[in-house]
């Protein structure tokens, strides 16, 4: 088909066109980017920090033989409660129970040599040839009886060593060993707990431990628990830490009750800590639609007809998602519509709704 003039003069002119207004942006250096409006929100602000912990009890212990040997009995289950002292385990202790039988026997005859000596010769001196000899003699026999003495006290140790008594009031939360089986000095045997003083622990790193403060309100969500929240607040920060920690800090809160929720030790779950909040509604942004220069002070880019304007601004509270924005804007905020898109005061905007 053969085009009319007309018509190629028409294609020439807008091909014309379309080139100088590239050419123009070339040299000018204006360029045009596509930018979204955000819109100012009316909100509430928080800042809160939320990190993953477990439940512990205040009282908490792993119990164990301070002696090896072979387990005796067991006296009690998984889940009964024990009284503070109470025996609840023994090795077969025959052979160290004669030891201790023949240290005792062995320390009444030091003492009973003892005795005889003193009665002996207290009043008849020079049958061991004098005062000196006879003192020498008593020290002696004082030696012997101090020998006796510390060997029966360490065989009552090892035997006592046969024995776990509970620390403290609670419940057998596990039972690690069987009768009949062989342990080692230390290893771990019984497992008890105080299932009524609970508390829930985190660690935080320095920058976060800083925000935290005792009294602090919190809210706790246990892993068994999804759909039912804990209402805590923290009542202990520790002192102090150290590289086997990786330098974080201790954390420990309260947990009140809740009947839809059963706390039990070694569950986890997460927490958020409320560290602050605006008293009511302002006006914000959310975080990623504010910038900072290389001053670090905060602005937004706002529409100034078709170019776009940096309108430097004061912020407040920073918090989870939303920044406080206290100076008045009365011009259309826009960002990049992607996140890689650059932009510079002066671009013309190409606003994409």
């Amino acid at each position: 088909m053969k085009l009319s003039r007309k018509r190629i003069i028409l294609i020439i002119v807008a091909t014309a066109a379309i080139f100088g207004l590239w050419r123009f942006n070339s040299v000018s250096g204006v360029k045009t980017v596509s930018v979204k409006k955000v819109e100012i929100q009316n909100v509430q602000i928080s800042k809160t920090i939320t990190v993953s912990g477990e439940v512990r009890s205040k009282k908490d212990a792993q119990l164990s033989f301070g002696t090896s040997g072979r387990i005796k009995n067991i006296n009690i289950q998984e889940g009964d409660p024990v009284n503070t002292n109470q025996l609840v385990a023994a090795l077969d202790a025959q052979t160290l129970s004669s030891n201790l039988a023949a240290a005792k026997s062995s320390l009444d005859g030091a003492e009973k040599d003892m005795e005889l000596y003193i009665e002996n010769y207290e009043s008849n001196q020079d049958a061991v040839g004098g005062m000196d000899e006879y003192k020498i003699g008593v020290e002696k026999n004082q030696t012997l009886v101090d020998k006796a003495t510390a060997t029966y006290r360490a065989a009552q140790g090892q035997v006592r060593d046969t024995y776990i008594y509970t620390p403290f009031e609670g419940k057998v939360v596990s039972i690690l060993k069987k009768p009949g089986e062989s342990v080692i000095s230390g290893e771990k045997v019984l497992h008890i707990a105080d299932l009524d003083q609970l508390y829930f622990e985190i660690l935080l790193d320095q920058e976060d431990f800083g925000l935290v403060k005792k009294g602090m309100k919190a809210e706790i969500i246990l892993d068994s628990y999804q759909n039912d929240t804990l209402v805590g607040e923290v009542y202990e920060l520790q002192d102090f830490t150290d590289a086997a920690m990786d330098n974080n800090f201790k954390v420990k809160i309260l947990m009140s009750a809740n009947e839809k929720v059963i706390p039990r030790i070694g569950m986890t779950g997460d927490v958020s800590l409320l560290v602050e909040n605006t008293p009511g509604e302002v006006s914000a942004l959310v975080y990623d639609e504010i910038f900072f220069d290389d001053l670090n002070k905060p602005f937004v880019w706002v529409l100034d007809g078709a170019t776009i304007k940096k309108f430097e601004i004061e912020i407040g509270l920073e918090g989870d998602i939303y920044t406080e924005i206290r100076t008045p804007i009365d011009k259309s905020v826009v960002i990049g519509v992607n996140s890689d898109t650059g932009i510079e005061e002066g671009y013309k905007a190409k606003v994409i709704d």
